[in-house]
């Protein structure tokens, strides 16, 4: 274990942090029968053989804005070599997480043991994250109204009962022409303001959920789905 940072330990002892030097080289501890029945884990922390070993192709990204997004950070494509108690050990050819982390940031992880799947698959969820909506990304039109009130309100996600996926609701939004972004700061359009002034302004409660009886919320879910449908040409409908 000790090439692994073989480079950094001859530094740091050259430079006398030793303590350093200390933490980064491998060595065997001695514990009292005493000190080992205080872990949580007892025996179940032994291990019988030597961890795995892989050589790991990461690259992760991180977005921040909803229509279209930008990319803040990106790693580029990694080689390590994790140990299988290690977050990055991964023995799959690729596999990869796209992370709603509302607020408008996204977060992209890849990893696998193969170069040309673990990039395939970056590009596969890149341009998911990147890619205006579709015809289908609607998810919930009485999201998006509850995205309107938020924001009027100063507060986008106050209405959702999750914030899990509120992203693809405020995209939604804004290909409505329902909510704009400046500066990934969100505010409401003409349109929007006349919506919520109207009939949103006065909706009981601190969730979406309440407001699916309320009179008129048919009337405003129909007229979300006209704006989001009037975005995309015939083109975009039919491919």
């Amino acid at each position: 274990m000790d090439s692994d940072h073989a480079e950094q330990i001859t530094e740091a002892r050259a430079e006398g942090f030793d303590s350093y030097a200390d933490s980064l080289t491998a060595a065997v501890e001695t514990w009292s029968a005493v000190d080992w029945d205080k872990q949580p884990r007892g025996m179940d922390a032994v291990r019988t053989e030597l961890p795995a070993r892989t050589t790991a192709y990461c690259r992760h990204v991180t977005y921040a804005g909803f229509l279209p997004r930008r990319r803040l950070t990106d790693t580029g494509l990694l080689v390590l070599h994790p140990w299988d108690f290690e977050s990055n050990y991964t023995n799959r050819t690729a596999e990869g997480r796209l992370e709603d982390r509302s607020a408008g940031s996204l977060s992209l992880d890849v990893r696998g043991t193969d170069r040309d799947a673990v990039e395939t698959k970056f590009t596969e969820l890149a341009a998911a994250a990147e890619s205006a909506p579709t015809p289908y990304d609607l998810r919930s039109p009485l999201d998006v109204l509850g995205i309107v009130r938020g924001v009027a309100e100063g507060s986008p996600w106050r209405y959702k009962p999750s914030r899990f996926g509120a992203n693809a609701d405020v995209r939604a939004a804004i290909v409505c022409g329902l909510v704009d972004q400046h500066d990934g700061r969100l505010s409401l359009t003409p349109a929007a303001r006349y919506l919520h002034d109207s009939l949103l302004a006065s909706l009981p409660g601190t969730s979406i959920e309440q407001w699916e009886c309320q009179a008129g919320i048919p009337e405003a879910i129909k007229e979300v789905e006209r704006l989001f449908a009037a975005a995309f040409t015939s083109e975009d409908l039919t491919t």
